[in-house]
């Protein structure tokens, strides 16, 4: 339970600092997404559970800011999830990859 605690807290510190002073952290004109970077780190360090469960609610407070399609950010955010923490397991297993 603690450990969800600390994924949300990271998760709406994340959220918050990219809808506020995100724009000005402009990487060659392009502001890069925290929540989704902060979404993929969570993934790869607590699995696809968690990363499931912090992508969908990543993509629902997207879609509370952003009414126009409903439920696209909560599908997409979810499936970015689960599928980079099944990549983060397949990634341990295979040594080369942990090289890189």
């Amino acid at each position: 339970m603690a450990q969800f605690g600390l994924n949300a807290l990271v998760l709406i510190v994340a959220f918050l600092l990219h809808n506020t002073a995100g724009i000005y952290f402009k990487v060659g004109g392009v502001v890069p997404d925290i929540t989704l970077i902060a979404l993929i780190s969570i993934s790869f360090i607590e699995g696809q559970v968690a990363g499931m469960a912090t992508g969908f609610f990543a993509g629902l407070f997207k879609d509370l800011i952003n009414l126009r399609g409903f439920g696209i950010n909560v599908l997409t955010h979810t499936l970015i999830g689960y599928f980079a923490g099944a990549f983060e397991t397949s990634m341990i297993t295979n040594s080369y990859m942990l090289m890189l």
